[in-house]
């Protein structure tokens, strides 16, 4: 039997765009047992900026599905939902994170600090700076 935790009990989890795309293709794919836990517990969610660079990726043809897609098929199982910071609050945490210069993981890591969140990321530069990062 599935015991279901209160949403206000459940860690909030943000999902790093990579991690979505992985997730995409290959929904069967063996995690790490803390990103495991994470992604079977957390209250997951991702910064609407994932959006945009799903866009880009696809319009360079890095990978295929048009983020719309990509996110509603992966909506429901994950019960996945955006991020709703206010922007500006997340540009505030964002203008501090000057050891990238990638906007993208300036605005992603901003979201999951302004969110109080766990970042589920491969990205090593992250991981080595930022501390909730998984």
């Amino acid at each position: 039997m599935e015991v279901l935790i209160p949403s206000e009990f459940v860690e909030p989890t943000h999902l790093d765009t990579h991690i979505l795309v992985w997730l995409y293709q290959n929904p069967q794919r063996v995690w790490p047992a803390p990103v495991k836990a994470l992604l079977d517990n957390g209250s997951l969610r991702y910064s609407p900026i994932v959006k945009l660079e799903l866009a880009y990726l696809n319009q360079i043809g890095r990978i295929r599905p048009l983020p719309d897609a990509l996110l509603e098929e992966l909506s429901e199982p994950l019960q996945l939902l955006a991020c709703d910071q206010p922007f500006s609050l997340v540009v505030e945490q964002a203008l501090h994170l000057t050891w990238t210069s990638d906007p993208f993981d300036r605005l992603i890591v901003g979201q999951a600090k302004t969110a109080g969140a766990k970042l589920i990321t491969h990205d090593e530069t992250i991981r080595s700076h930022f501390p909730d990062a998984v």
